[in-house]
């Protein structure tokens, strides 16, 4: 515990302590860069005709080998802890060869150098907070001063340097990429003030106090910048602002060796005094806050390198303490376990001479309960004062019960097999019957049709009677008129009893015929009443689905009783005509002799020929009852053999039923009889 708590704040506090000689590397590289800057505007600016410029670019030198001598003192101080100092080497002799090895070479020349060397150094300063853990600081204040420090302080100095320089560089000699340059450089510079600004505020947010310090200076510095930036493009007299054409290299109307546009206006500041004197006091401002940002950094570094050493203090004081007391209370701790592990063995030894009683009384009870197990429902457990005397009490109560159940079973299965048994008898027998039955209601159906037919038969034949009828009326008629012609005109009475004597033996012989289409009725009438009599014995074999069928089987008997009258009825006229046409042919033939008495056997025929008449329409009226009887006996026995299809529909409906019936009483027998086989296992 104390090495992890002495490890974890010994890494934060190495952390913090690179970050602090981190800042402290970063403000002389600034510095250095600054004096670059300068030298460079020295050798940027046009040669003086006094030798005024040689003695400048001196001092400027100077200055750099000043801010070069402090790089160098911190460099052997942190370079190799924080591993950068190959790159301030190289950093120093480029400057080295700069000023003095380069005497010879031209002006272009020493500027790219320089430039050369300015570029070294921004990447020397990203490397230097890189290596030190500055650009991974966790607190927000310090990043934000950090990224102030290390990244836009040093690119306002190069934008403001840069601009300063084609600046000073403007005029009628100045070439189009000056002008270019000099519109970039204040662009960005004006970006970069404000995003050091909004760095110094974010810094600011976190931790206030930084508003007394940094923050005046930041703002003082952004102030300084928007003046320069005034000064180059918000219309001030000295300034000639270029036409917007100019800055497009590829225009064809601009002149690319010179800063003109088309129309001759020229890129130059007029008064370079004033521009040196605005540029300077920017970096000046940038120099002075990146002194506050180095300063205030390092002070909350340092703050932070105090704080975390005497948390480490702290909390090693802490932890030794509580290891003291840890000692303390294990010593107690450890007493307390003797003592619990005497009293844990004691317990062990009652609980392990228990769990050998317990084990006895168990292994009693499974001897026990495997005998209950294979079916013996009339064992029963020992009750013992162990562990296991309310299980084998409680198992008994279950055995008792189960007892119970398992008999009542067994005489349910038993009581079920029996009724099934029975009711597979009684399915069966019905199965049976209902299939007699429907072989019965076949037949009786088709002895109903054959009646039908033969019902259907007589109406037809009553239907040719009637014809018949109609044509014996029609011939009394006609022996009327000539009986009356003849008492009319006695005269024609000899002429004419030829005839009549022909045609009174023509009515002989319709009415032999008559009588013979009466027997034949009479004979249809009895095959009817016998119909209906085997019908009857058929309906009441067949019980109460036959009672309708009964109603309807009188009702045909009865129509035949009276078909059965009326033909005997007819059967006596047409023998009464019979004797009468006798009669009447005797009587013709001895009118042939009797001539005297013509006139009063003429009346006495017409007598019977009206009698003739009427009695000829009464047959007529018979036959037409006949026929009216005939048809109500067919549409009857059609109604019987619907009846009969639909008994016939019922009994096949109920034949499948009891087959259904049966086949569910086998099922059940099954059931009953696996039932049966389970409880059989159970020894009662």
């Amino acid at each position: 515990m104390v090495y992890g708590v002495v490890t974890d704040l010994t890494a934060q506090i190495e952390f913090a302590d690179k970050e602090w000689l981190g800042a402290e590397y970063i403000a002389p590289l600034v510095h250095f860069q600054r004096a670059v800057i300068d030298y460079r505007t020295g050798i940027a600016s046009p040669p003086a005709v006094d030798g005024t410029s040689e003695a400048t670019e001196a001092g400027l030198a100077a200055a750099v080998e000043r801010a070069a001598q402090e790089v160098g003192v911190v460099d052997q101080r942190n370079g190799g802890t924080l591993r950068v100092a190959d790159l301030w080497e190289i950093a120093s002799r480029d400057w080295t060869r700069i000023a003095s090895g380069m005497q010879d070479v031209t002006r272009e020349q020493r500027l790219a150098a320089t430039d050369t060397l300015l570029v070294r150094l921004r990447k020397s300063i990203q490397d230097v907070a890189d290596s030190s853990n500055l650009t991974l600081d966790p607190e927000i204040h310090t990043y934000y001063l950090m990224d102030t420090l290390s990244q836009k302080i040093p690119q306002a100095l190069q934008f403001l340097g840069d601009g300063r320089d084609a600046g000073i560089a403007s005029g009628d000699s100045a070439a189009l990429a000056d002008m270019v340059r000099f519109r970039s450089a204040m662009t960005n510079a004006a970006v970069a003030s404000d995003q050091i600004r909004n760095s110094v505020k974010r810094a600011v947010e976190s931790y206030v106090p930084l508003d007394g310090t940094v923050g005046p200076a930041a703002k003082k510095a952004q102030d300084a910048i928007k003046r320069v930036v005034r000064f180059a493009e918000i219309g001030m007299p000295e300034v000639a602002k270029p036409d917007p054409a100019v800055i497009d290299t590829r225009a064809s109307s601009s002149d690319p060796a010179s800063g003109r546009t088309a129309s001759g206006t020229p890129f130059e500041i007029r008064d370079v005094s004033a521009w040196r004197e605005a540029t300077g006091g920017a970096v000046e401002a940038l120099a002075a806050t990146a002194d506050e940002s180095a300063a205030a950094l390092q002070s909350l570094l340092r703050a932070r390198v105090t704080d975390f050493k005497a948390t480490l203090w702290m909390r090693v004081v802490f932890t030794v303490g509580f290891c003291l007391v840890a000692v303390v209370m294990l010593r107690i701790l450890s007493a307390n376990q003797v003592r619990v592990a005497r009293e844990r063995n004691e317990e062990a030894a009652r609980i392990a001479a228990e769990n050998q009683s317990n084990q006895r009384a168990i292994l009693l009870l499974m001897d026990e309960l495997a005998e209950i197990s294979e079916g013996n429902l009339a064992a029963r457990t020992t009750v013992t004062p162990a562990i296991t005397g309310a299980i084998a009490d409680s198992i008994n109560a279950t055995v008792t019960e189960l007892y119970g159940v398992v008999t009542g079973i067994d005489t349910a299965a038993r009581q079920v097999t029996g009724a099934t048994d029975e009711a597979r008898v009684v399915a069966s027998g019905l199965a049976s019957s209902a299939r007699a039955q429907s072989t019965r209601i076949k037949d009786a159906a088709t002895a109903v049709q054959l009646m039908t037919r033969s019902i259907t038969e007589v109406s037809e034949t009553a239907t040719r009677s009637a014809d018949v009828a109609k044509h014996t009326l029609d011939a009394a008629e006609t022996g009327a008129q000539a009986v009356h012609s003849s008492i009319t005109n006695m005269e024609s009475i000899r002429a004419q009893i030829q005839e009549t004597s022909k045609r009174i033996k023509r009515l002989g012989e319709s009415s032999q015929e008559i009588g013979e289409i009466v027997d034949l009725i009479s004979d249809i009438t009895e095959q009817t009443n016998v119909l209906a009599l085997n019908a009857a014995i058929q309906a009441a074999a067949a019980g109460e689905a036959g009672r309708g069928f009964t109603v309807v089987a009188e009702e045909v008997q009865r129509l035949a009783e009276r078909s059965a009258t009326a033909t005997n009825e007819i059967a006596a006229l047409v023998k009464t005509i019979q004797s009468d046409t006798q009669d009447a042919t005797t009587a013709m033939e001895q009118s042939t002799q009797r001539v005297v008495e013509g006139t009063r056997l003429s009346g006495s025929a017409g007598s019977a020929l009206i009698v003739i008449e009427r009695v000829s329409k009464d047959l007529a009226g018979l036959v037409q009852s006949i026929f009216v009887s005939t048809q109500m006996q067919t549409e009857i026995a059609q109604g019987v053999s619907a009846n009969m299809g639909g008994i016939l529909d019922i009994t096949e409906k109920t034949t499948t039923g009891a087959g259904y019936i049966a086949n569910a009483m086998n099922q059940l027998t099954e059931t009953a009889g696996h039932l049966k086989r389970s409880v059989a296992r159970f020894r009662l």
